[in-house]
C-alpha cells in the first residue's frame, strides 16, 4: 500500500506539470480495454513482488520479471497488441527470450544451492561489514 500511495504522491506534480485535466466519461468510454488492463497487472505485480521477492530474492525475481515481459513483448509485437507495429517473431528473437529464461534457471539454481552451503557466522560490524571493507588495517 505505502508504495502505491508513493507512486499517487509522486505523479500529482507531473499532472500539474503538464497540465493533465481529469477525464471526461466521453474519453473514458472511447478508451482502448487493454489501457484498463496495464493498471490492474500493475497493481498485481506490486502484490506479487511484496509477498515473492523476499522468498526468492532480488536476482531470482527480477529476472523472473523481465522474463516475463520480454515473452509478452513477442506477443505485443507479432500480433500488434496494444498500437505497436507488427514485427513477427523471428528465430533470432525465440533465442533471444531463451537465453534469458536460461539465465532465470541458471540464478534460480544458484540461489538454491548457495542456501544449501552453510555460511560460518562472523562477527557483524554493520554496513561496513556488509560491505566487505575492515574497520582497522589488518
Amino acid at each position: 500500500m505505502v508504495s502505491l500511495t508513493v507512486s499517487v504522491i509522486s505523479i500529482l506534480p507531473m499532472l500539474v506539470l503538464f497540465r493533465v485535466g481529469p477525464p471526461t466519461l466521453a474519453t473514458i468510454s472511447a478508451t482502448p480495454w487493454w489501457i484498463w488492463v496495464g493498471g490492474a497487472l500493475g497493481a498485481l505485480l506490486i502484490t506479487v513482488a511484496l509477498i515473492t521477492a523476499p522468498e526468492l530474492g532480488a536476482v531470482v525475481f527480477i529476472t523472473a520479471v523481465v522474463t516475463g515481459q520480454m515473452i509478452a513483448s513477442l506477443a505485443l509485437d507479432h500480433f500488434a497488441i496494444a498500437g505497436f507495429l507488427e514485427r513477427p517473431v523471428s528465430l533470432l528473437r525465440i533465442i533471444g527470450v531463451a537465453l534469458v529464461v536460461l539465465g532465470v534457471i541458471v540464478t534460480t539454481v544458484a540461489a538454491s544451492a548457495s542456501e544449501k552451503m552453510p555460511v560460518p557466522r562472523q562477527e557483524s560490524n554493520g554496513l561496513l561489514h556488509r560491505l566487505h571493507m575492515p574497520l582497522r588495517p589488518p
